[in-house]
């Protein structure tokens, strides 16, 4: 008696949630993935984008794919490896004090690449025939040119009907690849055509 006070200011700071959520793409070389910050979110619902509400930035450094911490795509050089990759990258507040982080990890699937490229023109004579070398060896898979060794990588189906007297070895082996031209074939021209397909590694 008397009764005595006080009072006094209590300071809570309620931080911002932020979500960054895994992502699976498939990324050709040379082509962008979607933005991995696409699925992600802020304050519970709020599309996570980079350099308005969040900053971006790479955990993980895996030589041949880098992000892009303005659009967040991520994007795989020509030339690398064929596999999957688990590419992990972190998003955080821009102003919020404190800074909240979070990191996801993006499960990127780099297919192979397959080319088949223009075969030299090649004279033979139609009269005795012959075998002219496989249409292969100036194909690439991922970039590295086809040889013998490496055929077995690949599938060869022809396309289309052949002319008479020429025909295509599409059977493993020896002669994968290459065209026949039977004795007694009319002379002239002939442009035929040939696609090669990955092998599943499954």
């Amino acid at each position: 008696t008397p009764i005595v006070c006080d009072t006094a200011t209590a300071v809570i700071t309620v931080p911002p949630t932020i979500d960054a959520v895994n992502d699976t793409a498939t990324v050709i070389p040379g082509t962008p993935s979607a933005p991995v910050t696409g699925n992600d979110t802020i304050n519970g619902g709020t599309q996570a984008i980079p350099g308005v509400n969040v900053v971006l930035s790479p955990v993980s450094v895996i030589p041949g794919l880098t992000l892009n911490t303005t659009t967040g795509s991520i994007s795989v050089a020509t030339g690398t490896l064929p596999g999957v990759y688990n590419f992990v990258y972190q998003i955080c507040t821009v102003t919020a004090t404190p800074i909240v982080c979070d990191t996801a990890t993006a499960v990127i699937t780099v297919p192979p690449t397959i080319v088949a490229i223009l075969d030299p023109t090649v004279t033979i004579n139609g009269g005795v025939g012959g075998t002219l070398p496989s249409v292969l060896i100036n194909d690439t898979v991922s970039g590295i040119v086809l040889t013998p060794s490496t055929y077995n990588t690949v599938t060869l189906t022809q396309v289309g009907n052949y002319p008479k007297g020429v025909s295509l070895d599409t059977t493993p082996g020896p002669n994968f690849g290459t065209i026949i031209v039977a004795p007694g074939t009319p002379p002239g021209t002939y442009t035929i055509e040939y696609q090669i397909c990955t092998v599943s590694p499954n």
